[in-house]
């Protein structure tokens, strides 16, 4: 969690260092495992001519640009995670800090670059809102060999309130059974109101 877990100072006469301590904001109602969609940008890239969209203007959805991302935060601010797009499984893992950005790897990078063969390389940046619903959003941008963004897509990924380890209790459901197996109906969206 700490923005620089090593400080290195020289002392000298008269050095004076001062702590300031801040609460932790990763308590039992910010973190957990959060799961998401991610969608593609119907705005961006914002192709010239700039802020003025003539239909040249954004991402269309794809494998490419369409997938899931699922990401296990624990109370130390550290997290690990998953990102399912274009047909590969890419591992996250790093700390967000106090304000809520996400740092990748041992250097802490802010953006984590993923370069691929033969593919645009992904540049993926995380950042969470607390509060009573927390959220993690994220961006994936697809640059191609010139460092253009080619593709943009996001993400909000919301707290998931139930697990195998914390089941839906029937009662919630207004079930008198203590069976934890259960059936939801998924309504049929018309087909011209449906993404291609």
């Amino acid at each position: 969690m700490l923005d620089q877990p090593t400080l290195t100072f020289t002392m000298a006469d008269g050095l004076i260092v001062t702590a300031q301590f801040a609460a932790n904001p990763f308590v039992t109602a910010n973190v957990g495992v959060f799961n998401g969609l991610i969608t593609a940008s119907p705005s961006l890239p914002d192709r010239a001519p700039i802020t003025q969209n003539f239909g040249e203007d954004g991402t269309m959805p794809s494998i490419s640009t369409e997938g899931h991302f699922s990401i296990t935060l624990l109370t130390k601010g550290t997290f690990t995670g998953k990102i399912l797009l274009d047909g590969l499984t890419l591992s996250v893992a790093g700390s967000m800090d106090a304000n809520g950005i996400a740092h990748f790897g041992k250097t802490a990078a802010r953006v984590l670059t993923v370069t691929r063969v033969n593919k645009p390389s992904l540049k993926i940046s995380l950042d969470m809102t607390f509060g009573p619903n927390p959220v993690i959003n994220g961006t994936v941008a697809a640059l191609d060999f010139n460092q253009n963004i080619v593709a943009y897509s996001d993400f909000a990924s919301l707290r998931a309130g139930f697990s195998a380890t914390t089941p839906v209790s029937a009662s919630f459901l207004g079930l008198n059974s203590s069976s934890q197996l259960y059936t939801c109906l998924l309504p049929r969206l018309p087909v011209a109101d449906r993404k291609s």
